[in-house]
C-alpha cells in the first residue's frame, strides 16, 4: 500500500455544510484555480448522492488543469454509485469507529467491515483513488476500532 502524502483541501466540502456559505459556480471555479496554483494536489467535494451537490460536481470535473477531485462519503454503496456516477476522480469514505453509532445503524463491527471491503473494491474497479478516514466519536473504546478498521483496509487494499 502507497500513502498518500500531499495536501488535500476540503475548502468546498466543508463550505456546503456551514449554513451561511453559498459558493456559487463561479466561486467554486475560482476556488479550484487557485487551490491548483497554489499546489493543492486533491480537492474534497461533497457527497454527490445530495443532488445539488451531484450537479455541483458535474460541473466540476469538466474543468481542465485542475486537483483530483474526491468525493467524501459515507460507507454505503448508493453514495459510492453516485461518486461513480458524479465521474470525480477518487473518493473518501467517512468511517465512524463508535459502538453507538454502529449500534444505532443496526450493524456489528464486522458487518460495517464487510461494506467497507465491498466499496473498496468496487472503487478500485473503477479506478477510484480510495481513502478512508475515521469520525472517532466521543468513547474511549474508539482506539481499538480504530486500529481494527485501519488493518482491514489495509489488507483490503493491499490484496485487491
Amino acid at each position: 500500500m502507497t500513502f498518500y502524502k500531499g495536501i488535500i483541501d476540503s475548502t468546498l466540502r466543508e463550505g456546503q455544510q456551514y449554513h451561511l456559505a453559498n459558493f456559487t459556480q463561479s466561486n467554486q471555479r475560482k476556488i479550484v484555480q487557485m487551490l491548483s496554483q497554489v499546489g493543492v494536489d486533491r480537492i474534497e467535494v461533497g457527497n454527490p448522492v445530495v443532488r445539488k451537490v451531484a450537479s455541483k460536481i458535474g460541473r466540476l470535473v469538466k474543468l481542465k488543469n485542475r486537483p483530483k477531485l474526491l468525493c467524501h462519503i459515507r460507507n454505503r454503496m448508493d453514495d459510492l454509485k453516485a461518486a461513480i456516477k458524479s465521474g470525480v476522480d477518487g473518493i473518501n469514505i467517512i468511517c465512524t469507529v463508535d459502538k453507538q453509532r454502529l449500534d444505532a445503524m443496526g450493524c456489528s463491527l464486522e458487518q460495517y467491515l464487510e461494506k467497507l471491503r465491498g466499496l473498496v473494491l468496487l472503487a478500485k474497479e473503477h479506478d477510484l483513488e480510495v481513502r478512508v478516514s475515521f469520525d472517532l466519536g466521543g468513547t474511549a473504546s474508539t482506539k481499538e476500532v480504530t486500529r481494527e478498521v485501519i488493518k482491514n483496509y489495509r489488507e483490503i487494499y493491499d490484496h485487491s
